[in-house]
């Protein structure tokens, strides 16, 4: 019980504290995002960003 309690202190010492990032981000980036030609951009370069992201695996060398 006590390895449990640890850990679930430990979990929320880390989660709560980035959940109100998360928030705080998301209240920052709302008004940002209200204009559709903004969110437009804004959608373009994070989809630009999650397909680089994808690359390496993709053309990673494999042995064989």
């Amino acid at each position: 019980f006590v390895e449990v309690a640890a850990m679930a202190v430990v979990f929320g010492s880390i989660c709560v504290p980035n959940g109100f990032a998360w928030a705080l981000f998301g209240r920052a980036i709302a008004g940002f995002l209200a204009d559709d030609r903004q969110r437009f951009w804004f959608n373009l370069a994070m989809a630009v960003l999650l397909v680089v992201s994808v690359l390496p695996s993709l053309f990673e060398s494999r042995p064989g």
